[in-house]
This record gives C-alpha cells, structure tokens and sequence, in this order.
C-alpha cells in the first residue's frame, strides 16, 4: 500500500527529529575532558582544536594545538637502524627472488618505513642500475651477470648508519608472450629491410616455424555502441513525439478558442432571428462545407466537429446528445458550455437562448483579445534578441573605425 504525501513527509520530519536527537546525545556523551593527545604518523602533523575552561570561568577558550610526530633517542633510533639495515633485503629486493637474483627494478625508497626513516642511495654502476631502482639489463646477453654495489645512508632524527648492499644482475626474464613479440618484430623489421626498395612490405608467414597471419588493428566502431546510441535516439524520439503531440493539441485548442466567438456570435444571430438551433446548426455547417469546397477556406477544427455532429443526428441520433458529444470532443470549456446550453435547451425549451448565446459571444470576444494580445507580447519578446544582435553589429561598424584611427 503506497504511502500518501503526507504520510512520506510525516516520516521525513520524524526521521530527522530522531537524528537531531541522537546526534546531540552522542556529542553530550562525547564532549568528556581529553587528557591526551595522540602523535600522527612520522612524515604528518596533525593539528586539533581543543576547548580549554579555567578555574573560575564560565566560557571555554578555543585552542589550536600543532601536534609534530614522536621523536626517538639517540639510542632508540640506532637500534631501529640496525634494524633497518638487517632487513634492507628483503626491503628492496621488489617483485625479484632475491639479491642474487636480480632480473627486475628494486625498490629504492628514500622513506623505507611507516617510523620515516629517509636512505640516500647511490649506485656502482648506474648504466645498470640507477639511484631509484631501475634495472637496465634488457641488452645483457644470456648467461651474463654483473655485481652491483648500492651504498646507502640512512637517518632517524641526528641518527646516522651507512651500509653497502650487494646485488646481482642478470638478463631480464621474458615471458613466452614478450618473446613472440621481440621474434615478431624482429621478423618484421627484417622484412621492411628486404623490402627497402619497394612500394609494399611483405609480411612474413611464418616466424620461428610458426604460421602467423596479420590483421589491422583498427577494428572499426565497436558495434555495443549502437546499443546505448539506439537507446539515446528512442528517448529523443519519443521526448520529440511528445513535444509534437503537446504543440499540436496546443495549436488545436488555440484554433478552437478563435473560432468560438464567431460560432457563438451565428447561433446567437440565426436563433435570435427566428431559427431553430438544428436550422442554425445546418446553416454554419453549410456555409463552410461550401467555402471549403471551393478552396476558399482550410479544414478548422471546430466547424469539421460540427458537420460530424450534424451527420451523426441526421443519422438517428438525438439532437441533445449530438450537441453534448460535440462539446465533449471539442474537449476545451467554451464548447462544452455551448454544447450543454443548446441541449439544456432543446430538450426543454425553457431560458433564453438568445440571450445565452449573445453573452457567450461577447465573453467569447474579451477572450480573443486577450489572446491576442498575449501573443504580440510573445512576438516582441522573439524579436528581442535579433534587435539586440543587430544593436551590437552597429556598434561594431561604428566603434571599429574609430579605435583603428587611435592606432599607432
């Protein structure tokens, strides 16, 4: 069962008056003296504002407090270095089996732990090693090692060790996949060298007595595109289909309204000359089934629904319901007022008509004018911004000459 509107806002305001009061009792619960202040991380500095009541006051003092990270004795810290050192292996040896091992970057830190102890490295050979890891080994020929000395000072605070770590470097390790590539590309590289003094590249067939085939890799637009893209046309269609049908019953209702107050101001003209409301009916609808015909007069709204309602009580229907139906399909207030009037009144004979009719007329005109009106004030609107285009292009023609003739 759906919850009505108000019911949902009822909820919303409990809900929050429930959180208002949880949340004041935990800051009531919270707000209990601090009697420390923990230190951040080594490489932070936390800062925490802090309420302070002396004795005797009644409002507290804010206070900011800079809170640095610990410091380490002198003895402290060696032992944590010789830590350090002890464990510098396993520190740096990165994604590589071990030291002796060494195929892959290491990982050369300049902060080793989460206590900021800071290592300036340096390199015995940075052709193949440099100061931050990297390993350039990818030229080494197979079988080939080099042994590489990596010196390191490291500090904590005034704290000071210096240490030389020994590696070995071998040549890099391919995986299956980047050996296929280096194969294929040197296969490739061979045959644009044969192929130097010609138009086109013959691609190799085979490398390495493998069969390979060759196929651009540029695939096109992907076709899940078109799922999304198909998605986004549907809505703007059917947003744009809406929009069409929304102006098309507005521009209806819009012809419907004009042609009021001359339909009323007929039936009010013919009935008060003595007509019958079905006489009347029968003239309008063939005056304009005439005008149309000659070309003289486009399809309108109203009048087809008259000459349908004609047709229909012609056919059998009753003249009060065909009247009734014809305000109904018109579908806007006006009609459905007349529509009501000419069946209240043939269907009893009773009030006058005439008189019904001529005030529907006349009210029917006030309305017109206010739509008229309402629409040349739309127009002008339009028309704004193109005056406000054509003011800036006169400006422009007539401020351009003159900044040019203060020009040095």
């Amino acid at each position: 069962m759906r919850l009505a509107l108000k019911h949902k806002i009822v909820l919303v305001l409990v809900f929050s008056l429930v959180l208002t009061i949880i949340t004041g009792i935990r800051g009531s619960t919270n707000d209990t003296g601090v009697k420390t202040v923990k230190r951040p991380p080594a490489g932070e500095v936390k800062e925490v504002e802090l309420s302070v009541t002396r004795e005797g006051d009644t409002e507290p003092l804010p206070v900011h407090l800079k809170v640095d990270p610990r410091s380490y004795s002198k003895e402290e810290a060696g032992k944590i270095l010789e830590s350090v050192v002890q464990n510098l292996p396993e520190l740096i040896k990165g994604n590589n089996k071990d030291l002796d091992h060494v195929t892959g970057d290491l990982k050369l830190d300049t902060s080793l732990t989460d206590i900021n102890v800071t290592a300036q490295w340096s390199s015995s050979d940075f052709e193949t090693v440099s100061f931050d890891g990297q390993v350039f080994n990818t030229k080494m020929k197979e079988g080939e090692a080099k042994d590489v000395e990596l010196p390191v000072q490291l500090s904590l605070g005034e704290a000071l060790a210096e240490t030389v770590v020994k590696i070995r470097v071998l040549p890099h390790e391919y995986s299956p996949e980047e050996k296929s590539a280096i194969d294929i590309n040197n296969a490739l590289g061979e045959a644009d060298r044969e192929a130097a003094l010609k138009d086109e590249i013959t691609l190799p067939t085979e490398v390495n007595g493998r069969g390979v085939s060759f196929s651009s890799a540029d695939k096109g637009v992907s076709p899940w595109i078109f799922i999304p893209v198909g998605i986004a046309l549907s809505v703007c269609m059917w947003y744009m289909e809406k929009k069409k049908k929304e102006k098309e019953e507005r521009e209806r209702n819009e012809e419907l309204a004009s042609d009021y107050a001359g339909i009323a101001s007929r039936m009010s003209l013919l009935c008060g000359a003595g007509m019958t409301v079905y006489s009347a009916w029968d003239k309008i609808t063939g005056d304009y089934e005439k005008e149309k015909n000659k070309d003289r007069r486009t399809k309108r709204e109203a009048y087809e629904r008259m000459s349908e309602t004609f047709s229909q009580i012609n056919n059998g229907m009753s003249e009060p319901e065909g009247y009734t139906r014809f305000g109904e399909a018109c579908g806007i207030r006006e009609y459905k007022k007349l529509g009501s009037y000419l069946s209240e009144y043939v269907r009893k004979g009773t009030g006058d008509l005439k008189k019904l009719l001529h005030a529907e007329a006349q009210e029917s005109f006030t309305r017109r004018k206010a739509m008229i009106k309402v629409k040349a004030e739309e127009a002008g609107t339009r028309l704004l911004f193109p005056m406000i285009m054509m003011l800036g292009v006169v400006m422009a023609v007539v401020m351009l000459p003159a900044m040019r003739s203060f020009s040095f």
